[in-house]
């Protein structure tokens, strides 16, 4: 499945898919589905807190709760900001990198951008 439009589409969007039969007369036939993709509640924090970070390049002051499609790659990103300088992100990766939203693996968990003062 393609990944959300944007990062708010993901709280309220879906796929249709329609499906065309003809038969050798000229009828048609049309049957459409929704899929609902798995919504996956992520939780996002700073330390110290206040501080913002870009989210599929949508900027969030943390702390904060997202919502994401199951196995969408969310793209994380984070700029110094004032008087802090991003030291690492929780998960271990770059100021710059990206998310694979599980719910096995990110259910209950919080992801944690630390920034140390210059």
């Amino acid at each position: 499945a393609p990944p959300p439009e944007d990062f708010l589409a993901a709280t309220n969007s879906y796929l249709e898919v329609i499906m065309y039969a003809h038969d050798t007369n000229g009828l048609v036939s049309t049957r459409s589905r929704s899929i609902m993709p798995k919504k996956v509640t992520l939780s996002f924090e700073s330390d110290p807190p206040g501080l913002e970070v870009l989210l599929d390049d949508f900027p969030v002051v943390l702390p904060a709760e997202i919502v994401s499609w199951e196995k969408h790659r969310l793209r994380v990103d984070v700029k110094d900001q004032g008087p802090y300088r991003f030291r690492s992100w929780s998960d271990g990766g770059e100021r710059r990198h990206r998310i694979l939203v599980s719910s096995a693996d990110l259910e209950d968990a919080t992801i944690v951008v630390r920034f140390d003062e210059q």
